[in-house]
């Protein structure tokens, strides 16, 4: 039993002292198209253990590397989605030849490039690897809040028992990455509610173009109504992974009259953190 674990005790030692990356840092969301580029950087501890050390970045679990250092090789490229996409000037350490291009700096990312990256470095004395997702969102083109007397398609409402014509609310968010959540609130009498919650139905549409959604929440309800359920209609745009949304409001009078309010919130400047 001892000259069991007298074997074993080498083989632990050497896979202690292997290279382990301490934090990899990634943005959480970064606004398509930014001046600000995105650095995407993986921290790691070696030692003289680590012979033949490699620094490799993948995108959305692909076979191959999108990223590659070889230190001791002076080598370093980009592949794939991130070819002439890098700061190849770059560098986070000039003093350490084993850490000084492990990091990456896109310049003016764009959504295509939004998924998970992970890091993995390698050596003869072992192997880490971590991963985080970064979203590259791209705010509405257009964000419009309207409503008509036409009657609805497909007959959605229920025949009404008074002469009250039926109202049409739509809320459309136009060129948007990744698909954006619409939610209709109602607010009156200081409450504010979601719309589905004071029974008013809604339903949502999306279409996709060049890989930007089309996104429109639709409600109906008859005119005569409108006065009972809300003094003003609230829609809110709000992209997923990202801090970005806006907001409209309007006023919807009986007989016709209406106005739009148009309450704009967008925390979209910067980077999100990892």
């Amino acid at each position: 039993m001892k000259y069991q674990l007298c074997l074993l005790f080498p083989l632990v030692v050497l896979l202690l002292a292997a290279v382990i990356i301490r934090r990899l840092i990634v943005p959480r969301w970064v606004r398509n198209g930014s001046e600000t580029p995105a650095v995407l950087d993986c921290e790691y501890v070696y030692n003289e253990n680590d012979l033949k050390l490699v620094v490799k970045w993948f995108f959305n679990d692909g076979a191959e590397p999108v990223y590659q250092w070889i230190p001791e090789m002076g080598v370093r490229e980009a592949f794939g989605v991130l070819r002439q996409r890098l700061d190849d000037t770059f560098s986070v350490s000039s003093r350490d030849a084993y850490s000084q291009y492990r990091a990456i700096r896109i310049l003016r990312p764009t959504w295509e490039l939004s998924g998970k990256y992970t890091c993995v470095v390698t050596s003869l004395a072992g192997q880490d690897a971590r991963h985080q997702h970064m979203t590259i969102f791209v705010p509405a083109k257009t964000f419009s809040f309207n409503y008509s007397n036409s009657p609805p398609p497909l007959d959605r409402l229920p025949r009404p028992q008074s002469p009250d014509l039926p109202l049409s609310l739509q809320c459309v968010a136009r060129g948007t990455f990744p698909k954006p959540v619409l939610t209709l609130f109602l607010l009156k009498g200081g409450r504010r509610r979601p719309a589905t919650e004071a029974g008013l139905r809604t339903f949502t549409t999306a279409t996709i173009e060049d890989g930007l959604f089309d996104v429109a929440l639709h409600a109906d309800a008859f005119e005569g109504h409108v006065s009972s359920l809300a003094d003003l209609f609230e829609c809110v745009l709000e992209i997923p992974y990202s801090n970005y949304m806006l907001t409209r409001r309007m006023t919807v009078a009986h007989g016709g009259g209406g106005r739009i309010h148009e309450t704009t919130r967008a925390f979209s400047k910067g980077q999100g953190d990892t």
